[in-house]
């Protein structure tokens, strides 16, 4: 008994250990954020992220909003897709999986940047021109790749910007 004791102590042990390694290898924050981030869009495992594979994963969202493939997405397929999300959101929620943040209200704010002609709806060309924009903004280096301390570093710009809008 004494024997059976100390080999599930041992087991219990080594467990614990591999949890706290993994733990430590894993970043946590938005360093650890960005890394995973880096993981699913660098396909091509370079260590860095080109300019397809930054827009593939913008033109799929594009694609699931224009419900209608017309090339247009309309404020109303636009709140079909942020209800499909929310609902998406809180399922996960309720499975005991990680269900990512919300965007609040400054998601409204960015589309009205990206709808250019201001007719209330997002065409590809301008889902297209905004793509561009915001990955030159990342690529600091002007390489045609944007690697995870661009990424940091833009996060940590744009941080420093909300934190002045807010006089803090």
């Amino acid at each position: 008994m004494h024997k059976s004791f100390l080999v599930a102590l041992a087991g219990s042990a080594a467990i614990l250990f591999a949890g706290s390694v993994s733990a430590v290898a894993a970043p946590k924050g938005p360093e650890g954020r960005i890394e995973a981030m880096m993981e699913r869009l660098d396909t091509d495992q370079s260590g860095a992220v080109s300019y397809e594979e930054f827009a593939k994963r913008g033109d799929d969202r594009f694609a699931r909003m224009d419900a209608d493939g017309d090339g247009l997405v309309t404020a109303e397929e636009r709140e079909a897709a942020k209800a499909a999300a929310k609902a998406e959101f809180s399922e996960r929620k309720g499975k005991g999986k990680r269900g990512g943040k919300m965007r609040g209200p400054g998601g409204e704010a960015r589309l009205e940047r990206i709808d250019t002609d201001k007719d209330g709806n997002i065409s590809l060309a301008e889902h297209n021109a905004a793509q561009e924009q915001h990955f030159a903004a990342l690529d600091a280096d002007g390489s045609g790749a944007v690697t995870s301390a661009e990424f940091i570093a833009e996060m940590e710009k744009r941080r420093a910007q909300f934190l002045e809008r807010r006089g803090q």
